[in-house]
C-alpha cells in the first residue's frame, strides 16, 4: 500500500504510517481465539514430543508463540512443528525464533509467518534440550487461530 504523505514533516508522516499499519495488524487480529499445546520434561529424555488437534471452531491459525518458565534455559534447544502433516518448522530450528520476552507487547509476541487452514487439523511439536540440560520447564506453544463465522 502506497501513502502519499506530500507536505508532512518527515517525523509525523512516519507516526502516521506506523498508526496506519496498526490498525491493520489489529483488524487481522480483531477475532481470534489461542490454543495451546504444552510440552513438560519426561525421565532422562531430552526430546519431548506432543501432538494436538486443533478445535473444530477454528478454520485457520494465523500465528505461533512460544512461552517457556525459564527463558534463560532456551540456549540450545531446538524444535519442529507440522501442521496436517506439513512441515512448518523443520527439525533443528532454533526455540529462540519463537519465543519473545515480557518485554515484547502482547499483541507483537506470534511468529505471524504462519497461515494455515485448519479443520480438526492435527499439530505436531517436537522440543529437544541440549544434553547437559537440567532444569524442569514446561514449553508452551501458543497457535493464534480464527473462528469460523
Amino acid at each position: 500500500m502506497e501513502i502519499n504523505l506530500e507536505g508532512i514533516d518527515p517525523q509525523t508522516a512516519d507516526a502516521l504510517k506506523l498508526m496506519i499499519q496498526q490498525a491493520i495488524d489489529l483488524k487481522r487480529f480483531a477475532n481470534v481465539e489461542i490454543e495451546k499445546i504444552s510440552l513438560s520434561p519426561a525421565a532422562v529424555s531430552t526430546t519431548y514430543s506432543e501432538s494436538h488437534t486443533t478445535s473444530i471452531r477454528h478454520k485457520r491459525i494465523i500465528g505461533v508463540a512460544l512461552n517457556i518458565t525459564d527463558e534463560d534455559e532456551l540456549e540450545g534447544c531446538t524444535m519442529s512443528m507440522d501442521i496436517d502433516s506439513k512441515e512448518v518448522f523443520p527439525s533443528g530450528t532454533e526455540a529462540k525464533l519463537l519465543f519473545a520476552s515480557t518485554a515484547v507487547p502482547p499483541n507483537q509476541r506470534f511468529f505471524s509467518y504462519v497461515d494455515r487452514e485448519i479443520s480438526q487439523t492435527k499439530v505436531d511439536v517436537t522440543f529437544t534440550t541440549p544434553a547437559s540440560f537440567s532444569s524442569a520447564f514446561t514449553a508452551n506453544f501458543y497457535l493464534l487461530c480464527v473462528p469460523k463465522d
